[in-house]
């Protein structure tokens, strides 16, 4: 089996579409797209599954541009069915319980308050894996061969670096114990990276390590293709630094 294809265009041309015609005042300034390193999370944290070398979702989250942010906000769509996918139980995994209801919690919590913009809870799920997808992690920061290791510590600039170039901004890090525990990447409403702002600040020292941790399960493995693979897709976003539309070939 090839590859498997991303779907990235035609949500956010959808999104797109739903802000133009939205309503007259946007109801929070942007969204962190947070990912999060298991190995270093683990590190720090009592995880009930083993951390694996790879990026998996955190969540979506809307953030108003002095550092604060809506929670639970009250919404329509409430009731929605609840995504339970493969691709979900693989990407989005909670490392420290039921994925359920990390899914739930992260519905509640920040999909509630972005239904304005993202819609419906399977849509606010949707958006965030196919985001993922779209800003690929692992083949941008192996393109400036920062890789998993237990031996090498890299320079917090090189990771920097490293998606400012793919995808046009620089991201936020978190670490804890020197040791990478979430990228965090800053984007417009319709979903285009963007300079984070003052409020907004990285967690980690001068250096940092990338930590080793398990090989993705084979069940797992085609929703994270190598990043020689995955990183053809930033061909689609790659405007968006200059404010490009996204658009599909």
């Amino acid at each position: 089996m090839g590859p498997i294809m991303p779907r990235p265009a035609l949500l956010l041309f959808g999104i797109l579409v739903r802000l133009a015609a939205g309503a007259e005042e946007d109801p929070f300034d942007l969204f962190l797209l947070v990912r999060t390193y298991s190995p270093g999370f683990c590190k720090t944290t009592k995880c009930t599954v083993p951390p694996v070398s790879a990026f998996t979702v955190h969540s979506l989250w809307p953030f108003y541009e002095n550092g604060g942010f809506p929670q639970h906000c009250k919404t329509v769509n409430a009731t929605g069915p609840q995504p339970d996918s493969a691709e979900m139980r693989c990407k989005w995994k909670s490392f420290k319980g039921r994925d359920a209801d990390f899914w739930e919690h992260e519905w509640d919590k920040s999909g509630t308050c972005a239904e304005p913009v993202l819609g419906d809870r399977p849509n606010f799920f949707r958006t965030a894996l196919e985001l993922d997808e779209v800003y690929d992690l692992a083949g941008a920061l192996a393109a400036y061969n920062v890789t998993p290791s237990d031996t090498h510590s890299y320079a917090a600039k090189d990771l920097l670096n490293a998606v400012s170039d793919s995808y046009g901004a620089a991201p936020l890090l978190r670490c804890k114990d020197k040791s990478l525990v979430e990228i965090r990447m800053c984007l417009s409403l319709d979903l285009k990276p963007i300079p984070c702002p003052p409020a907004f600040k990285s967690e980690c020292g001068a250096t940092l390590n990338l930590l080793e941790g398990n090989p993705v399960e084979a069940a797992c493995s085609k929703f994270f293709p190598p990043p020689g693979q995955a990183g053809k897709w930033a061909n689609l976003v790659r405007g968006a630094g200059t404010g490009a539309v996204v658009a599909a070939a």
